[in-house]
């Protein structure tokens, strides 16, 4: 089975969350091993590039959790439903992350140079990604509750009964239901 839209979406920003954090620990390592005159240049250049690219993950997560909305509204089954939140909870954690160590880039920065209005600003920046997560992260957490409760027991003998009702035609469609509360409205 091919993998919906959404959960490909997800997978593939988690995916390129780790591999970009995995790229910043290792730049980090070479700054600390580079002549000290070298230092301070490349932490620059290393804590601006990731900066852009750690930014664009919380406004993409933020999207992706409205277009999960607007699918929920159409409705999916459960199994996909608990997909969609686990993914969703390791793309946001994700961006935790990396924003974290993007964080940390520049706090090396700051210590390199006077740069300090540059610094602030990244730092209001990763603040204000921040505030965006987290003000997605109540709604996970309300779809995590709902994904991990444990389905109602199939009760058979209702089932049945339902069943003999539908062949003996004591049901009514969404239809006839419908007409029957025009006629009721109608008739006041």
């Amino acid at each position: 089975m091919m993998p919906e839209l959404l959960q490909v979406i997800a997978d593939r920003h988690a995916l390129f969350l780790t591999d970009l954090g995995n790229a910043i620990e290792d730049e980090a390592r070479v700054i600390v091993a580079l002549p000290e005159s070298q230092q301070s240049r490349r932490a620059f250049d290393a804590a601006r590039t990731s900066l852009e690219e750690a930014l664009l993950a919380p406004s993409a997560a933020v999207g992706w959790i409205a277009q999960l909305e607007n699918r929920l509204r159409q409705g999916i089954n459960g199994d996909k439903f608990r997909l969609y939140v686990r993914i969703g909870e390791v793309w946001i954690r994700a961006c935790l992350s990396m924003l974290e160590q993007v964080s940390q880039l520049w706090d090396k920065v700051e210590g390199f140079s006077g740069e300090i209005d540059e610094v602030k600003n990244a730092r209001a920046r990763i603040s204000d990604a921040r505030k965006q997560l987290s003000a997605i992260q109540p709604q996970m957490a309300q779809w995590r509750k709902i994904a991990v409760r444990k389905p109602p027991e199939i009760d058979l003998a209702l089932i049945e009964r339902g069943a003999e009702q539908i062949r003996q035609g004591q049901f009514k469609t969404g239809e006839q239901i419908l007409e029957e509360i025009r006629k009721r409205s109608s008739s006041k």
